[in-house]
């Protein structure tokens, strides 16, 4: 190869591609992208895209393809890179079985896709947390999730559980920080509902209370297929609150003393910068401040939420 680094992605949706844009960036890095279906690849070439022949290993694998086939996929390609990144969700369903899975991740490197922790906002948080004793937490993720695609909602695998859809498979991010900022969950409980799309087997909005096991309680409200879109982590402090607004980059330190002046601060940047860190981590270590979502961690959401009550 004339590169120096190679980025394989399984997988040529939406998230597909925007991992191939994205690596594609990167100087060094020849990228190559694969689907299932041979006559997809022969779309894909046609439109410039480099195809996976699997005549070689890279460095970096993705797995981007939809959720419920992300377990056989990273099975059945793991030999074709040195290391993965696995999209969130690692499984769409949990089961007993899945723990045989840790016996393959041990063979590799390999994180899962939530890049929401690789945000510049997110990283300003973690900063505050580690010299601020938080009370609470409060997470919410009220999207649209069609600015995120290349398809309208109603055609999407978001609605059909058994290609991995739901909110909870769809919208974990707010899981996963959840977890990363306060510290690891040790109970989920709440409640998953059919709010908007009533002619479809699937819960499209959740009410959760985490429990985690330091101690700490945090809220996750989520709900796709809404009009506006509302991405926000709120966290509450003796002395004040703070919110970060995913969407807008701002995040407020709010005193509880009416005397002191709200301070506000902007970390917008192009959404494609937290991939972009997530891909350098793997292939160049270069993102030290910010620790990936572990195989573990990303199955243990699974586990704890596969008792939810849709009501």
């Amino acid at each position: 190869m004339s590169s120096n680094f190679s980025v394989v992605i399984f997988g040529s949706g939406s998230i597909g591609k925007r991992h191939y844009q994205v690596a594609n960036s990167i100087p060094n890095c020849d990228v190559f992208i694969r689907s299932k279906i041979n006559l997809r690849n022969i779309e894909l070439a046609k439109d410039g895209f480099k195809i996976f022949d699997f005549s070689q290993k890279c460095d970096l694998g993705i797995i981007a393809s939809e959720a419920n086939n992300h377990k056989n996929d990273y099975c059945k390609n793991c030999s074709f890179a040195r290391k993965w990144i696995i999209e969130k969700p690692i499984v769409s369903i949990y089961d007993e079985f899945e723990d045989e899975l840790f016996d393959i991740f041990k063979l590799k490197e390999t994180i899962v896709g939530y890049n929401k922790r690789f945000e510049l906002g997110i990283l300003e948080l973690r900063k505050i947390l580690k010299n601020k004793k938080l009370n609470s937490a409060h997470f919410k993720c009220f999207s649209n999730l069609s600015s995120w695609r290349d398809q309208s909602l109603i055609d999407s695998l978001s609605l059909d559980k058994k290609r991995g859809g739901g909110v909870i498979n769809e919208l974990s991010h707010e899981i996963d920080l959840a977890n990363y900022l306060i510290g690891p969950i040790k109970k989920i409980k709440g409640i998953t509902k059919q709010r908007k799309f009533k002619n479809y087997l699937v819960e499209d909005t959740a009410f959760l209370k985490l429990e985690h096991q330091n101690g700490i309680n945090s809220k996750v409200d989520l709900s796709f297929g809404c009009r506006d879109e509302i991405r926000k982590t709120i966290l509450m402090f003796d002395d004040m609150k703070i919110i970060y607004n995913h969407i807008s980059g701002y995040l407020e330190k709010i005193p509880k003393d009416k005397k002191k002046d709200v301070i506000k601060e902007c970390f917008k940047e192009n959404r494609n910068k937290s991939f972009e860190r997530q891909i350098r981590l793997q292939l160049f270590n270069d993102n030290i401040h910010t620790i990936p979502c572990s195989t573990s961690e990303g199955l243990s959401y699974i586990k704890l939420a596969n008792h939810l009550v849709w009501q």
